[in-house]
Order: structure tokens, then sequence, then C-alpha cells
């Protein structure tokens, strides 16, 4: 037990005091924000538009069907690697990259090619199974075999990655970009 501070001389006006300090509308006093709670404030404010940028942006459907969802770990992939593969990474993942495949959907491209073989569609790969694209060239292309080989390991190492798994996985992604 702890004796109050009943009977001690001026603790009545103390309280009363105490009381009305406590009681001061907040507008009369300077308004402390805590940096940190700003951050987060922002932090969350930057993801939600983030998000709603994602969701309904009119570029990066194809980054989409590797991301459905933005987060974090997208910007893990890229901590990593060296600039050059992570500007590589980057490329595929949007499939703006310097193959027929995303250069056919250049009209001054496309129409420059067509001029020098009208017979040939140029997306076309010159393996001519598929298109020139980044699917192609990590996991079908028979041109790239050697390499892929080289890089990517044995086909039964590689049998159970996709695509996606490719592009989205970290230790893949910096198999893919060397």
């Amino acid at each position: 037990w702890i004796p109050g501070h009943v009977g001690v001389a001026g603790n009545e006006r103390a309280d009363r005091l105490a009381n009305d300090a406590a009681n001061v509308p907040t507008t009369a006093s300077p308004l402390m924000v805590l940096l940190s709670g700003c951050r987060m404030k922002l932090r969350r404010i930057a993801f939600e538009h983030w998000t709603q940028e994602w969701a309904d942006g009119e570029h990066g459907a194809y980054a989409r069907l590797l991301f459905p969802v933005p987060t974090k770990d997208i910007f893990e992939l890229h901590e990593t690697l060296p600039r050059a593969a992570s500007s590589a990474l980057i490329q595929m993942q949007t499939g703006k990259i310097g193959l027929p495949g995303y250069l056919n959907t250049i009209p001054r491209w496309r129409e420059e090619q067509l001029e020098a073989n009208p017979l040939r569609d140029p997306a076309r790969c010159s393996c001519d199974i598929g298109n020139q694209d980044t699917q192609h060239v990590l996991l079908t292309c028979p041109g790239f075999t050697d390499l892929r080989l080289r890089v990517l390991g044995p086909p039964h190492a590689r049998t159970r990655l996709t695509w996606k798994d490719w592009l989205t996985k970290p230790a893949s992604a910096v198999k893919a970009t060397t």
C-alpha cells in the first residue's frame, strides 16, 4: 500500500492544474508527428498506389504474367545482380528485349524486315518453331541448346522449371541473366 497525497498542502490545486493542462485543446499546442509514423504511412500510400497502377496499368501485361501482384520480392531479385544482369532480367520480365518477338511490335522495324524478306514473319525465330521471344530462347529454341546446357544445366535439372520460374526465382534468375 502506498499512501496518497491526501492532506498534502497544494495537492488539490496541483491536481486541478494537471487536469486543466491535460484538457487544453490540441490546436493550442504544436502538433508533434513522429517521423517513423510518417514513413510508415507514406510507404502504405505508395504501396496502395503501386498496387492500383499495377492492376489497372495500360502497360506491363507481360510482367503481370510473372508477378500478378506487386511485392518486395520483385526488388529482391535484383539486389545481388550486377547492373547489366539486372537490366537484362528486367528486359526479359517485361518482354521488351532486343529479340524479334518484341521488335516486331515496332512498326518501323517490322516494315524494314518485311521489305528485306516479304515472305517471312519478322517475329519468327530462324529455327521456325516459334516467335523469337524470351520464353522461346530460354526453353525451346534448338539454336540455343548449347548455351542453355552450359548456363542453365542439363535438361533433367531444369524440366520442372517454367519460364515464370526462370524469371522470378532468385537462383534461376541469376542463371538466366548470365
